[in-house]
């Protein structure tokens, strides 16, 4: 073979295998560089419908190159749509910046990590002087300084905007009790993030709004982010939305100052994707360098286990897990705005996105849904399936059920209560005696009313390690009816034992009232000998006809369908010859007599009471009849003594 031709051959050889490295290698780089962005877009947009977001913005990034960014749905109700540079609320993401910050300040040599924190603010202090002066710079970046989650959340709802919010907020953590030894337990807390940003604000002689601009959004050139939320506004920032029974609702919520380092900080889309870059790149954006590799690498080194299945926690990170790669990440829950970073060191990839609504209650209590958003566009990322679309979390809704039921139950008990309650004014017989029957009937409910408020109002904040009114700000469509079902229990609980004792001391109207179920054998032979049935309305029709052998004065409440009131033709009882029993005996027709032809006893003198002669008689309710027959000529009908008193 010639020279010539053995060339030409390895030539086609070599430009074969050329060709080939070349589709493979872009075949490869499409599976890293060169992702399904319409696909991503398309499990986007079919998120945002199902959770009804109003709008939100997503940025994608591979390494230092910006992939994609994007904006949907509408910054207001009838405003401009959300784009790449509409400014969105970042929440807790914001704890990454001021450990970004204090990484620039320890490699500046102005701040170390293990010195306690009272080198930098000898004033800072805890309720324990000796934990005060144990606590460092770097137990507080790893949350891990004994400082609680409701320490951190107590300023939830505040909207103190002064110049010395943050000092004042860091200054008041004087009394704060730490609810774990130092350094031995992670505990979220942002109250460890605002004394960093003090600790930043103190070290650099600037604020840490200034600081933040001038060290970290102007060398990255993110000109659509804000330490403030008046130049948010003014640029666009969208109207926050809470939702209630998964709808989302505008709302204006207060601005606070004073929780700047844990959060506050708002930026686009396409600002975030800039910043998530450093930690992609080796502490570098471009050509500009804000931290060095080592410094970097330091920020989203896992440290500290978090207690959660396969998370620790770095500097303003928590370091987890996506589909067997771990990823660095952090979610920024505002009460009405969210936002989700991922990144994935080892592919190279960063997400964020951010929405102008939060659903916390599914947070709290349910799916995560919106939080999951991000972690499906980066499954999406390296190649794995787009999680399949789930509803509303069933637990939810039980949430929301139990406390419907609550509510229900509780008006039903209050009903219930009043018919009780009104039973007892009008049938006597029917009211408890004796202190454990008062006691079960008006003591208990009033037990369960008051337990159930003070579990509500005291120990719920307790358990969710948040006050009150955050409650409410943030899961006010299980907030507020928990609130008004508590304040409803502590209220109705004392008006109901209030008006129970009342009714219970008041005596009835009638006269006179004989027990039947003190004397059944005896005063049921009387009764059935004249045909007067106790439990048969007292109504002309049904009584005997006039002339009959009746008593000629006996009064029959129809309510009290267990009582027998007598009278004589007065219209009330005269006082009795001692011994008798507080009934004279006599005869039908003799003034003062039961009018039965002997005598009935009385069980004891509680039981029987008689009225006071000397005060004029009342006349009797409608609900009291006369039964017909052998009345006097002088009667003036059915009455009743103005007061009652026991005749002994």
């Amino acid at each position: 073979m010639k020279l010539s031709q053995l060339l030409a051959i390895r030539f086609l050889v070599a430009a074969v295998c050329g060709i080939a490295v070349a589709a493979l290698g872009s075949t490869f780089a499409a599976a890293d560089d060169g992702p399904d962005l319409v696909a991503i877009d398309r499990y986007v947009r079919s998120e945002m419908d199902a959770q009804r977001i109003p709008g939100l913005a997503l940025g994608i990034l591979h390494v230092d190159r910006i992939v994609h960014v994007q904006g949907f749905g509408q910054a207001e109700r009838s405003g401009p749509d959300v784009t790449p540079q509409t400014p969105f609320l970042i929440g807790s993401v914001t704890k990454s910046f001021t450990a970004l910050a204090i990484m620039q300040l320890s490699e500046a040599g102005r701040v170390q990590l293990d010195a306690p924190v009272q080198r930098y603010l000898p004033w800072w202090r805890v309720a324990d002087p000796e934990a005060s002066a144990r606590i460092s710079v770097r137990h507080l970046l790893y949350q891990v300084s004994g400082l609680s989650k409701a320490t951190g959340n107590a300023y939830a709802t505040s909207g103190d905007t002064h110049d010395s919010a943050l000092e004042d907020r860091v200054r008041a953590l004087h009394d704060a009790e730490l609810t774990a030894p130092v350094g031995t337990a992670w505990q979220y807390s942002n109250a460890n993030y605002w004394t960093l940003g003090m600790i930043v604000q103190a070290v650099s002689g600037q604020s840490y709004e200034t600081y933040i601009q001038q060290h970290i959004f102007d060398p990255l050139q993110m000109g659509n982010s804000y330490t403030s939320r008046t130049g948010a506004v003014q640029n666009g920032l969208p109207t926050g939305h809470r939702y209630w029974y998964g709808f989302p609702v505008a709302s204006e919520l207060p601005f606070d100052r004073g929780g700047l380092g844990s959060m506050g900080l708002s930026a686009s889309a396409e600002d975030m994707a800039s910043y998530l870059s450093v930690y992609l790149n080796r502490g570098r954006h471009g050509a500009t360098t804000l931290v060095s590799p080592a410094g970097a690498a330091e920020l989203q080194r896992a440290a500290v286990p978090t207690g959660l299945d396969g998370v620790s926690y770095a500097m303003g990170w928590d370091v987890g897990q996506i589909h067997g790669t771990t990823t660095i990440s952090h979610d920024g829950s505002g009460f009405d705005s969210h936002a989700n970073v991922v990144l994935i060191p080892e592919r190279g990839w960063g997400v964020v996105v951010m929405e102008n609504g939060e659903n916390s209650p599914d947070e709290f209590f349910g799916s995560r849904r919106m939080t999951g958003i991000a972690n499906g566009v980066a499954g999406l990322l390296i190649g794995e399936d787009p999680p399949s679309p789930s509803s509303s979390s069933t637990s939810l809704w039980v949430v929301y059920g139990v406390v419907l039921g609550i509510l229900v139950i509780q008006v039903a008990g209050m009903a219930r209560s009043v018919r009780t309650i009104r039973g007892w004014h009008t049938d006597p017989l029917h009211r408890p005696t004796g202190a454990l029957r008062i006691a079960f009937r008006v003591g208990l409910p009033l037990l369960v009313s008051w337990t159930w408020g003070l579990v509500v109002l005291v120990g719920l904040p307790r358990v969710i390690r948040a006050p009150l009114p955050a409650m409410l700000m943030g899961l006010p469509d299980l907030g507020y009816p928990l609130v008004a079902s508590a304040v409803l229990a502590l209220g109705w609980g004392l008006a109901r034992a209030v008006w129970a004792i009342r009714t219970l001391r008041t005596p009835h109207p009638c006269v006179c009232a004989l027990e039947r179920r003190h004397h059944p054998d005896e005063l049921d032979k009387h009764l059935r000998r004249f045909d007067v049935h106790p439990h048969r309305d007292a109504d002309p029709s049904s009584q005997p006809e006039p002339g009959s052998a009746a008593p000629p004065d006996l009064l029959l409440c129809p309510d009290l369908r267990n009582h027998v009131v007598a009278v004589g033709s007065t219209g009330h009882l005269p006082r009795s010859p001692p011994g008798t029993g507080g009934i004279r005996p006599g005869h039908a027709g003799e003034p003062g007599a039961v009018g039965v032809g002997h005598s009935v006893r009385r069980p004891a003198p509680r039981q029987i009471r008689r009225a006071d002669t000397a005060r004029t008689p009342t006349p009797c309710p409608d609900r009291v009849a006369l039964v017909p027959g052998g009345a006097g000529p002088d009667h003036a009908g059915p009455t009743c003594g103005r007061r009652e008193h026991p005749d002994g």
